[in-house]
Protein backbone atom coordinates (compact mmCIF):
# COMPACT_ATOMS: atom_id res chain seq x y z
CA UNK A 1 0.00 0.00 0.00
CA UNK A 2 1.07 3.40 -0.86
CA UNK A 3 0.12 7.23 0.06
CA UNK A 4 1.06 10.22 -0.79
CA UNK A 5 3.57 10.89 2.53
CA UNK A 6 5.47 7.95 2.44
CA UNK A 7 6.55 5.13 0.83
CA UNK A 8 5.62 1.54 2.42
CA UNK A 9 5.45 -2.25 0.68
CA UNK A 10 3.86 -4.67 2.91
CA UNK A 11 4.22 -8.14 2.27
CA UNK A 12 2.32 -11.55 2.98
CA UNK A 13 4.83 -14.28 1.84
CA UNK A 14 2.19 -16.01 0.55
CA UNK A 15 2.20 -13.58 -2.24
CA UNK A 16 4.21 -12.75 -5.03
CA UNK A 17 7.24 -10.00 -3.91
CA UNK A 18 8.19 -7.24 -5.72
CA UNK A 19 10.32 -5.46 -3.60
CA UNK A 20 11.55 -1.81 -4.01
CA UNK A 21 11.43 1.37 -1.85
CA UNK A 22 10.10 4.15 -3.84
CA UNK A 23 12.31 6.42 -3.03
CA UNK A 24 15.04 7.23 -6.37
CA UNK A 25 18.72 6.51 -5.89
CA UNK A 26 20.28 5.45 -2.44
CA UNK A 27 23.11 7.73 -1.28
CA UNK A 28 26.68 6.49 -1.75
CA UNK A 29 27.53 3.37 -0.15
CA UNK A 30 30.01 5.51 1.85
CA UNK A 31 27.95 9.02 2.95
CA UNK A 32 29.50 10.84 5.08
CA UNK A 33 28.51 14.10 6.49
CA UNK A 34 30.79 16.52 6.44
CA UNK A 35 32.11 15.96 9.94
CA UNK A 36 33.39 12.67 8.84
CA UNK A 37 30.80 10.77 10.49
CA UNK A 38 28.75 8.19 8.98
CA UNK A 39 25.24 9.54 7.38
CA UNK A 40 22.03 6.99 7.35
CA UNK A 41 19.97 9.31 4.90
CA UNK A 42 18.83 6.86 2.30
CA UNK A 43 20.74 4.05 3.32
CA UNK A 44 18.83 0.58 4.11
CA UNK A 45 18.24 -0.73 7.40
CA UNK A 46 16.30 -3.66 8.92
CA UNK A 47 14.73 -4.08 12.27
CA UNK A 48 13.07 -6.88 13.74
CA UNK A 49 10.83 -6.06 16.57
CA UNK A 50 9.69 -3.58 14.84
CA UNK A 51 6.05 -4.22 16.39
CA UNK A 52 7.09 -3.51 20.16
CA UNK A 53 7.95 -0.36 21.71
CA UNK A 54 11.63 -0.59 21.05
CA UNK A 55 11.44 -1.73 17.77
CA UNK A 56 8.79 1.07 17.15
CA UNK A 57 11.21 3.93 18.74
CA UNK A 58 14.68 2.51 16.44
CA UNK A 59 12.36 2.72 13.21
CA UNK A 60 10.89 6.17 14.41
CA UNK A 61 14.79 7.54 15.15
CA UNK A 62 16.00 5.74 11.67
CA UNK A 63 13.15 7.19 9.86
CA UNK A 64 13.88 10.86 11.30
CA UNK A 65 17.57 10.31 10.09
CA UNK A 66 16.90 9.62 6.80
CA UNK A 67 16.99 5.83 6.29
CA UNK A 68 14.76 3.49 4.64
CA UNK A 69 13.60 0.95 7.10
CA UNK A 70 12.35 -2.45 6.79
CA UNK A 71 9.99 -3.36 9.59
CA UNK A 72 9.92 -7.01 10.60
CA UNK A 73 7.49 -8.36 13.15
CA UNK A 74 5.13 -11.04 13.87
CA UNK A 75 2.29 -8.86 14.62
CA UNK A 76 1.26 -7.26 10.95
CA UNK A 77 -1.71 -4.71 13.12
CA UNK A 78 1.22 -3.40 15.23
CA UNK A 79 4.21 -3.02 12.42
CA UNK A 80 0.96 -0.74 10.51
CA UNK A 81 0.91 1.39 13.62
CA UNK A 82 4.46 1.37 14.32
CA UNK A 83 4.20 2.77 10.36
CA UNK A 84 1.13 5.06 11.70
CA UNK A 85 3.32 6.64 14.05
CA UNK A 86 5.86 7.63 11.54
CA UNK A 87 6.57 11.47 10.24
CA UNK A 88 5.57 12.17 6.77
CA UNK A 89 8.78 11.52 4.33
CA UNK A 90 9.39 8.27 5.81
CA UNK A 91 10.60 5.46 3.73
CA UNK A 92 9.37 2.02 4.88
CA UNK A 93 8.56 -1.99 4.47
CA UNK A 94 6.82 -4.21 6.60
CA UNK A 95 7.52 -7.63 6.96
CA UNK A 96 5.30 -9.77 9.17
CA UNK A 97 7.90 -12.98 9.70
CA UNK A 98 8.33 -15.35 12.64
CA UNK A 99 11.97 -15.33 14.00
CA UNK A 100 11.19 -18.81 15.30
CA UNK A 101 10.22 -20.02 11.99
CA UNK A 102 13.09 -20.67 9.20
CA UNK A 103 10.84 -20.38 6.34
CA UNK A 104 10.06 -16.86 7.50
CA UNK A 105 13.31 -15.75 7.58
CA UNK A 106 14.35 -17.19 4.87
CA UNK A 107 11.11 -15.43 3.16
CA UNK A 108 12.34 -12.34 4.61
CA UNK A 109 16.10 -12.10 3.74
CA UNK A 110 14.80 -13.09 0.07
CA UNK A 111 12.55 -10.00 0.05
CA UNK A 112 15.62 -8.01 1.94
CA UNK A 113 17.89 -9.19 -1.35
CA UNK A 114 15.57 -8.13 -3.89
CA UNK A 115 15.63 -4.69 -2.52
CA UNK A 116 18.50 -4.20 -4.51
CA UNK A 117 20.08 -2.07 -2.25
CA UNK A 118 23.04 -2.99 0.42
CA UNK A 119 21.99 -3.37 4.57
CA UNK A 120 23.73 -0.90 5.82
CA UNK A 121 22.36 -1.64 9.52
CA UNK A 122 20.69 -4.52 11.26
CA UNK A 123 19.14 -4.08 14.62
CA UNK A 124 17.99 -7.25 16.24
CA UNK A 125 15.67 -5.63 18.85
CA UNK A 126 12.69 -9.03 19.06
CA UNK A 127 12.00 -10.40 22.03
CA UNK A 128 10.01 -11.89 24.29
CA UNK A 129 8.59 -12.20 28.26
CA UNK A 130 7.21 -15.15 30.02
CA UNK A 131 7.77 -15.37 33.67
CA UNK A 132 9.01 -18.63 34.90
CA UNK A 133 11.34 -20.43 36.83
CA UNK A 134 13.51 -23.59 36.64
CA UNK A 135 11.38 -25.00 38.66
CA UNK A 136 8.41 -24.47 36.67
CA UNK A 137 9.55 -23.86 33.23
CA UNK A 138 9.00 -26.50 30.67
CA UNK A 139 11.43 -27.13 27.70
CA UNK A 140 8.86 -26.19 25.10
CA UNK A 141 9.13 -22.75 26.78
CA UNK A 142 12.73 -22.77 26.79
CA UNK A 143 12.72 -23.80 22.78
CA UNK A 144 10.58 -20.49 22.04
CA UNK A 145 13.25 -18.01 23.39
CA UNK A 146 15.83 -19.57 21.94
CA UNK A 147 14.04 -19.78 18.58
CA UNK A 148 13.19 -16.25 19.04
CA UNK A 149 16.20 -15.07 20.90
CA UNK A 150 19.30 -17.12 18.84
CA UNK A 151 18.31 -19.14 16.20
CA UNK A 152 16.26 -16.08 14.25
CA UNK A 153 18.75 -13.49 14.20
CA UNK A 154 21.62 -15.75 13.46
CA UNK A 155 19.90 -17.30 10.76
CA UNK A 156 18.86 -13.92 9.19
CA UNK A 157 22.33 -12.07 10.17
CA UNK A 158 23.99 -14.93 8.03
CA UNK A 159 21.72 -14.18 4.99
CA UNK A 160 22.28 -11.13 5.03
CA UNK A 161 26.23 -10.82 5.62
CA UNK A 162 27.01 -10.60 1.98
CA UNK A 163 24.78 -7.57 1.93
CA UNK A 164 26.60 -6.14 5.03
CA UNK A 165 29.85 -6.65 3.96
CA UNK A 166 28.74 -4.97 0.28
CA UNK A 167 27.71 -2.11 2.56
CA UNK A 168 30.60 -1.92 5.16
CA UNK A 169 27.55 -2.25 7.59
CA UNK A 170 26.41 -2.43 10.90
CA UNK A 171 24.59 -4.97 13.43
CA UNK A 172 22.99 -3.98 16.50
CA UNK A 173 21.78 -6.54 19.20
CA UNK A 174 19.63 -5.82 22.30
CA UNK A 175 19.70 -7.76 25.11
CA UNK A 176 16.97 -6.58 27.23
CA UNK A 177 17.36 -7.21 31.02
CA UNK A 178 14.56 -7.99 33.43
CA UNK A 179 13.71 -9.46 36.68
CA UNK A 180 16.42 -11.58 38.15
CA UNK A 181 14.45 -13.44 41.08
CA UNK A 182 10.93 -13.41 42.27
CA UNK A 183 7.43 -13.61 41.12
CA UNK A 184 8.39 -11.64 37.88
CA UNK A 185 11.67 -13.39 36.73
CA UNK A 186 11.94 -14.98 33.31
CA UNK A 187 15.08 -17.45 33.49
CA UNK A 188 14.54 -18.64 29.96
CA UNK A 189 15.07 -15.05 28.78
CA UNK A 190 17.83 -14.61 30.60
CA UNK A 191 19.21 -18.09 29.19
CA UNK A 192 18.48 -17.27 25.51
CA UNK A 193 20.13 -13.76 25.96
CA UNK A 194 23.12 -15.01 27.12
CA UNK A 195 23.28 -16.82 23.91
CA UNK A 196 22.49 -13.58 21.66
CA UNK A 197 25.26 -11.50 23.75
CA UNK A 198 27.87 -14.74 23.01
CA UNK A 199 26.42 -15.11 19.41
CA UNK A 200 27.24 -11.22 19.23
CA UNK A 201 30.97 -11.46 20.65
CA UNK A 202 31.05 -14.26 18.07
CA UNK A 203 30.51 -12.35 15.00
CA UNK A 204 31.89 -9.45 15.94
CA UNK A 205 35.34 -11.28 15.53
CA UNK A 206 35.01 -12.75 12.38
CA UNK A 207 33.15 -9.72 10.76
CA UNK A 208 35.48 -7.54 11.77
CA UNK A 209 38.27 -8.25 8.99
CA UNK A 210 35.48 -6.96 6.32
CA UNK A 211 34.75 -3.59 8.21
CA UNK A 212 31.44 -5.02 9.60
CA UNK A 213 30.97 -3.24 13.01
CA UNK A 214 28.90 -5.27 15.84
CA UNK A 215 27.59 -3.42 19.26
CA UNK A 216 25.49 -5.01 21.93
CA UNK A 217 23.14 -2.69 23.96
CA UNK A 218 22.35 -4.17 27.37
CA UNK A 219 19.52 -2.36 28.34
CA UNK A 220 16.86 -2.40 31.59
CA UNK A 221 13.21 -3.77 30.90
CA UNK A 222 9.97 -1.56 30.82
CA UNK A 223 7.03 -2.56 30.95
CA UNK A 224 5.13 -2.92 27.21
CA UNK A 225 2.53 -0.54 28.00
CA UNK A 226 1.68 2.23 25.12
CA UNK A 227 1.18 5.43 26.68
CA UNK A 228 3.79 5.16 29.45
CA UNK A 229 5.77 8.58 28.94
CA UNK A 230 8.76 7.34 31.01
CA UNK A 231 9.00 3.88 29.37
CA UNK A 232 8.45 5.83 25.66
CA UNK A 233 11.15 8.46 26.53
CA UNK A 234 13.88 5.60 27.61
CA UNK A 235 13.38 4.18 24.29
CA UNK A 236 13.67 7.56 22.37
CA UNK A 237 16.95 7.89 24.45
CA UNK A 238 18.46 4.03 24.06
CA UNK A 239 17.55 4.60 19.94
CA UNK A 240 19.30 8.00 19.60
CA UNK A 241 22.33 7.38 21.65
CA UNK A 242 22.54 3.77 19.85
CA UNK A 243 22.81 5.35 16.32
CA UNK A 244 24.37 8.21 17.42
CA UNK A 245 27.51 5.82 18.62
CA UNK A 246 27.35 4.14 15.39
CA UNK A 247 27.67 7.03 13.32
CA UNK A 248 31.17 8.00 15.04
CA UNK A 249 33.36 6.60 12.55
CA UNK A 250 36.28 7.02 14.58
CA UNK A 251 35.23 5.52 17.48
CA UNK A 252 34.24 1.43 17.62
CA UNK A 253 32.09 0.64 20.75
CA UNK A 254 31.34 -3.11 21.05
CA UNK A 255 29.06 -2.68 24.19
CA UNK A 256 26.81 -0.24 25.71
CA UNK A 257 24.95 0.00 28.89
CA UNK A 258 21.95 2.26 29.19
CA UNK A 259 19.92 2.22 32.26
CA UNK A 260 16.66 3.77 32.96
CA UNK A 261 16.91 7.46 34.87
CA UNK A 262 15.84 7.54 38.34
CA UNK A 263 16.62 4.39 38.84
CA UNK A 264 19.73 3.60 37.52
CA UNK A 265 21.64 6.55 36.15
CA UNK A 266 24.80 5.60 34.58
CA UNK A 267 25.35 4.32 31.27
CA UNK A 268 28.77 2.47 30.95
CA UNK A 269 30.38 1.67 27.56
CA UNK A 270 33.15 -0.47 26.40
Amino acid sequence: MVDNDRSVIEVAFSEARGPRFASGDAAPRTAVDPAGERTLEGRLAVVTGAAGLLGASITAELTARGAHVCLIGRDLDALRATVDGLGPGAHTAMLRCDLASIEDVESAADFIERIGEPVDLLVHAAGMYSPTTIARGTVEELDEHYLLDVRGPYLLTQRLLPSLTEAVGRVVFFSVGGAEGGPDADVHRHISQAGLVAFASGLRDEAAPYGIRVLTVRTDDVEDVPGDAGSQAFLEACAARMLDLLAAGAVDVTDLHLRRGGRRTRSERR
